[in-house]
This record gives C-alpha cells, structure tokens and sequence, in this order.
C-alpha cells in the first residue's frame, strides 16, 4: 500500500519548501495537484521533527518513514478520500472506511512521537594517553562530532603525533599556527608571567631529562640541568604573524599542563554549538561542566584524597566541588605520577626556575576558573610555587578560587585551605 500511496499523484513540478502544521515543522516536496498533492507530497522524509512552538523544543519523530505513511493515509481520510483496488483515488461514499482509516493513522502518529524527550548520553574513549568521559542532554547521540574533534585537537597539540603542529614547532618546520595553538600558547604566556616563571611551556627539555616528557633522557647531572636552563624560558618564545619565533633553535613547547584543560572547552563549545545547555566534559580528571546533571542538580566534582597509586586505583574522596553554571575544574598533584631513586620520591612537576621537580610541599591543587585551561594552568603553577606563594597570587586573581592539600608534619596527615568562593562549592557534611 505504502508504494500505491506514493505513487498515485506524480508531480509534475518539485520544490522543497516549509512549513508548520499544527506544532510539526516537516520538510515537504509540493506539486499542483489536487487536495490529496499535499498528502502524496510527503515523500522525502527528514531524519527528524522539531517543534515549531519554543516552549516545547525538546521533541523528535522516532520513527520518520511510519510518521510520513501516517500522515498521509490521515490526510486521505479528512479529504473525504478512499483508495481503489488498481491504487487510484475515489470519493468515499461510505464514511465507515474513512473512520477507520482516519483512527488508524491518528493511531501511528501517536506511537511514532512516543519517544520525543531528551535525555543524557555518555561518550568515553582516549586522548593523550589519558581517559575521558562525556556526558550531554540531548535529543541525538554525538559521538561522531565529538571524536572528530578531538582528533583535530589532537592534531594540533599531539607531541606523540609527527604530523601535529606542536612537533612541526619543536622541529623547526615551517607551519602556519591555527586559532587552538595561538589560544593555548596566549594563556601559556599570560600565565607564566603572573606565576613569575613558575608556570612554562618551554620546560620541555627539562621534564624530558627527569623523564616525565615524550623523551627520555639519562644523562641527569647539574651539568646537563644547567646547560638545558640555558635557553629555557618562556620570555625566549613569542608569536609573529602565526608562526613561531624563537631565539634559540632548541627551544621546544609542552603544553601538557594546560592542553587536556583546554580539550575540555573546545568539547564544551562544540556541545553548545549544538544546542546544549546541560554538559559535563572530564579528560584526564580536568572538567568542563555547564547547567545540571541528570538528576536536575548542580555537577558534583570529588576532590580526591593525596595517596600515593601511581595505578589510579584509589579514589577516596576528601571533598565535592557542586560545578553550577559554566565552569573549569582541573586539580594537579605529584602522587600518581612520580617514580623513586636511590629512595628519593620525584614528582613529574618540574620547576622551571630550579631545573628540578618541585619540592613545594603541595601535595594537590585544585582550581576552579570560567574556563578549564585557565583552571589547569593555574592548578601546576600552584604545585611549583608553595602554599603562601599560591594563595597570595590567587587573592589577586577574582576569576578563580582555588583548594590545596598540604601535609601537616606534626600529625602526619594532610591539611586543607581554600579560598571563600571555593567554600561555598563543597558540598555539605563532607567531613575528612
């Protein structure tokens, strides 16, 4: 019947057009013929219905293809039509046909707009060696957009990538900076110079040489230490009409400590390019997060307490931050990655200034920013700088609030301080 239905007007002129009718927005071909041209016409059908009032926006056909059969075989019946035997149109004489017809269809559509709410969809996978996890309100599964985003990223910050930018930069090579790098290497510069160096995307060869980087290097001595000291410096580097300018050739960029912070946004800003009001984006722990959570609340961030695991198994919590709004989470700390020599611990944070891993006594920092590559940025330079250091830079700072954990010597546990903003975050009758 579907085929007889489709067939039984041809159109001899075709145009796609749009237009409402009752609530439904659909998308229709038109052809002058007849009252029954409107039914007929309905034959490309789109992947999906939205609502033409706003206040009822969250609405989608489940099925298309049996919405548009219905559709139609409801317009036959209000026309006063009945189908013939050979597929051709006739009026109806005996309404009892059309009644059936008519309740039929009303049937179908019913069933096809069943399933018309939004609701949250997960998204996990890799990037940068590290784990994350993707969770949006939607009326359409994302994934595609999503990982084609995160591979571009990938191409431009990428250190293990040949191809990506960062290791065009790194060698030398002639390349045209894009938006995302120029965006990164700014705040990377602004940073740096608040933190007075305690932050720096050109430590680079020193994190390589204490073997935390993408290179190893076995030559540890003060001698090396000093010799790589040379020519890092974040005041040695600067941007000139998109491209790299250095004033000395062995001068390479991490941005290990602000690029995953800044994934989280891009992925942000891709979701509500979308449509998206209600998000939570986490890769490698650092959090973007906008509007409420499933259960209609803010998004709840646990803090977790400093143990040494360098497996990530443990996971006690300490706190939990209540993300409201549109905000970056990102927490940065020496007690997952870190390695022991000649019965020394040394944490992967290294300190630009002294060529060695800090010895701040930080055990983890969490700072809460508009945006997660400012909140990631600051979280390091935090470890590098020490409890006093950190807090003062943080008052003069109003776009961010900040958590540390430090280790009190006379109990041998830890202790906490936060700023005020921060305060009003944690969620209640947390005790630790």
């Amino acid at each position: 019947m579907t085929n007889s239905l489709t067939s039984l007007l041809p159109f001899r002129k075709r145009h796609i057009e749009k237009f409402c009718l009752g609530k439904l927005r659909v998308t229709k071909q038109s052809g002058k013929r007849h009252n029954a041209s409107f039914a007929t016409g309905l034959l490309r059908r789109p992947s999906s219905i939205r609502i033409c009032n706003p206040n009822v926006s969250n609405i989608r056909i489940c099925n298309p293809r049996w919405f548009f059969f219905a559709l139609k075989m409801l317009i036959i019946a209000t026309a006063g039509l009945q189908i013939r035997q050979d597929g051709g149109l006739q009026i109806r004489q005996d309404g009892q046909d059309g009644v059936k017809l008519l309740m039929t269809s009303i049937a179908i559509l019913l069933l096809c707009l069943s399933c018309t709410q939004k609701r949250y969809f997960e998204d996990s996978g890799t990037i940068f060696n590290t784990l994350y996890s993707i969770k949006y309100e939607s009326t359409d599964i994302l994934s595609d957009k999503i990982n084609k985003e995160l591979q571009d990223f990938s191409l431009t910050f990428n250190p293990f990538n040949p191809n990506s930018v960062i290791s065009k930069v790194n060698r030398n090579e002639a390349v045209e900076l894009d938006d995302k790098f120029i965006t990164v290497f700014n705040k990377a510069m602004e940073v740096s110079e608040k933190s007075g160096g305690a932050f720096d995307a050109t430590a680079s060869p020193l994190i390589n040489l204490w073997g935390f980087g993408f290179e190893q290097n076995d030559s540890l001595s003060q001698q090396t230490i000093d010799s790589l000291k040379s020519f890092v410096g974040y005041r040695k580097v600067r941007i000139g009409h998109k491209k790299i300018i250095k004033d000395d050739p062995r001068i390479t960029l991490n941005f290990s400590a602000i690029a995953k912070g800044y994934a989280c946004d891009v992925i942000g800003e891709l979701l509500e390019r979308e449509g998206i009001k209600n998000y939570m984006v986490s890769i490698g722990g650092e959090v973007t997060s906008k509007g409420k959570n499933p259960n209609g609340l803010c998004w709840q961030i646990g803090i977790n307490k400093p143990e040494d695991d360098v497996t990530g198994i443990i996971n006690d919590l300490i706190d939990t931050i209540l993300l409201c709004g549109k905000r970056g989470l990102a927490t940065s700390g020496n007690y997952r990655n870190f390695y022991v020599r000649d019965g020394k611990k040394y944490g992967h944070i290294i300190d630009p200034r002294t060529g060695y891993p800090s010895e701040q006594t930080i055990t983890s920092a969490s700072v809460v920013a508009p945006d997660c590559m400012t909140a990631d940025a600051y979280a390091t330079a935090f470890m590098v700088m020490g409890v006093e250091a950190a807090c003062q830079l943080a008052e003069t700072i109003p776009e961010i609030e900040y958590y540390i954990v430090y280790p009190d010597d006379s109990s041998y546990s830890h202790q906490k301080i936060f700023s005020k903003g921060l305060k009003t975050m944690l969620l209640p009758n947390k005790k630790w």
